[in-house]
This record gives C-alpha cells, structure tokens and sequence, in this order.
C-alpha cells in the first residue's frame, strides 16, 4: 500500500500501521484536513484527530472519530491509531499490564 498524499508525507512506520491496522488513506486525508483537536505527544511530535462533534457535524462518520494520528514537527504523519475513550478522556492503547 502506497499513500501519495499531497498534505503531509508518510513515514514508512505509518504506512506499515494503515496496512495492519486497515486504515484507509481516505481516512488519513480526512483526519488531516478536518483535524481540530491538536494534543502534544513528546517533544516534538502531536497527535492529531477529529472531534466525534465535528465528524458528525460534517457527516463524516463514526469512523473518523476514532483515529488519531502522530504528525513530527516537520509534518510528517509518523503513526496511525485508534483511540479509546475511558473515563479520563480520548486516549492511546498503551501496552497490557
């Protein structure tokens, strides 16, 4: 699977995430265009997603909603996602304890 996206270009370490993950890179490119909650992972890296408020606003889908993805500072997308909500807010699957 090839992504050739005109907003942001793609790690390999992304492209392998979509693939196992099927993620569709029209899916990617709506995260990237609509994203509107931007959160700090690390020093130099974001995670950016879509607001489910948003998404069905848009009537983008429920899909949407749940991914997330890790954008560098210089913009390439470093890692897909989904993202589960618990009772602390929207968060990334960490390890099994």
């Amino acid at each position: 699977m090839t992504l050739n996206s005109q907003f942001a270009p793609f790690s390999k370490h992304a492209q392998k995430r979509c693939q196992q993950r099927g993620i569709r890179p029209a899916l990617i490119r709506t995260i990237i265009e609509n994203a509107d909650v931007d959160v700090p992972a690390g020093s130099c890296a974001s995670i950016l997603s879509v607001s489910r408020r948003k998404g069905k606003r848009l009537n983008l889908g429920d899909q949407v909603g749940r991914l997330g993805g890790g954008l560098s500072e210089d913009g390439t997308i470093i890692t897909i996602a989904h993202i589960f909500d618990n009772r602390r807010g929207k968060s990334w699957r960490r390890g099994r304890n």
